[in-house]
């Protein structure tokens, strides 16, 4: 946290906003967001038609000591799509967040100044 607000001191961003991003991954966001940089990486790494990028995880459920070994396996085969997907959902969550705030900022100064000149005109008529 304290990093990103050096950062956005440097580059003369919203601390406060900076500060706040480094909140949103955690361990219930994490699991979306991986899901979705996997997908990207997917969809953007070449592959043979009809093959996924993405194995399954094949747990044998009668042999628990098994699992961590699966689960591990599983974990390395998705360097590759999630190597890629993750700075990519970056970008556009990144891009997607900035064009939202923007025109709600854009919308809420607009609708503002409306009000500030239908009350200017008001006290105008009533004087």
């Amino acid at each position: 946290m304290g990093l990103a607000a050096v950062a956005a001191i440097i580059c003369r961003a919203n601390v406060a906003s900076a500060a706040a991003a480094t909140w949103l991954t955690n361990p219930f966001t994490l699991v979306p967001i991986w899901s979705l940089a996997i997908t990207l990486g997917s969809l953007v790494l070449p592959h043979e038609p009809g093959q996924s990028l993405v194995p399954t995880l094949g747990l044998d459920w009668t042999d628990p000591g098994s699992w961590w070994g699966a689960i591990s396996a599983w974990l390395l085969s998705l360097g590759k799509p999630l190597l890629v997907g993750l700075p990519l959902a970056g970008l556009v969550l990144g891009l997607l967040t900035y064009a939202i705030v923007y025109f709600a900022w854009w919308f809420w100064i607009r609708f503002e100044r409306r009000s500030r000149l239908r009350a200017r005109a008001a006290r105008a008529t009533g004087q």
